[in-house]
C-alpha cells in the first residue's frame, strides 16, 4: 500500500456535556460543602472540563454551595485559588455525587418509559429522593 492509503483518521472528540435536572436538584438538596447550611444552589465547577463558548460544565460536575458561598466564589473570580482558600477538593465529592446521585437508579419494570416512544430510555430519575452526602473536606 502506498502511504497515501495507509493513513487512518482519528475525529477530534469535543467532551461531553451532560444535562440533568433531577441530579441538579439532587445536589442542591446537600449541605452546603463549606458551612453545611441547607438550601443550596448546584455549582457547575467551571475547571472540571476544558472552556467552550458559553457552554457550562457537565451537570455531573456540581457542588452544593449556600447562596452566600456560591456568591462568594463568583465574586471572588480565581475559583481554584477559591476552593484551596477554602481548603476543600471539589472534584471528589462531585464525583461522589454523581455516582451516588439517585438518576442512576434503575427504576422497576413497571415504571420505565416505553423505549418505543422515548429516546431517553435510561438515567431516568428517581422522584421525591431524600439521599444526604455529607460533605467532604481534604486539608
Amino acid at each position: 500500500m502506498d502511504a497515501l492509503h495507509d493513513q487512518t483518521v482519528t475525529p477530534i472528540t469535543k467532551p461531553v456535556r451532560r444535562r440533568n435536572k433531577a441530579h441538579l436538584a439532587f445536589v442542591a438538596q446537600q449541605p452546603c460543602l463549606i458551612c453545611e447550611r441547607l438550601s443550596c444552589d448546584a455549582h457547575h465547577l467551571k475547571f472540571a472540563q476544558p472552556n467552550t463558548l458559553g457552554r457550562k460544565v457537565s451537570d455531573e460536575f456540581t457542588v452544593p454551595l449556600c447562596r452566600d458561598h456560591h456568591h462568594d466564589l463568583h465574586r471572588q473570580g480565581n475559583e481554584m485559588a477559591w476552593w484551596a482558600n477554602m481548603h476543600v477538593t471539589p472534584t471528589d465529592v462531585a464525583r461522589q455525587l454523581w455516582q451516588s446521585s439517585p438518576i442512576h437508579e434503575i427504576r422497576p419494570a413497571s415504571h420505565r418509559r416505553d423505549p418505543a416512544r422515548s429516546t431517553h430510555s435510561t438515567n431516568l430519575p428517581i422522584e421525591n429522593s431524600t439521599n444526604i452526602i455529607k460533605p467532604i473536606a481534604s486539608f
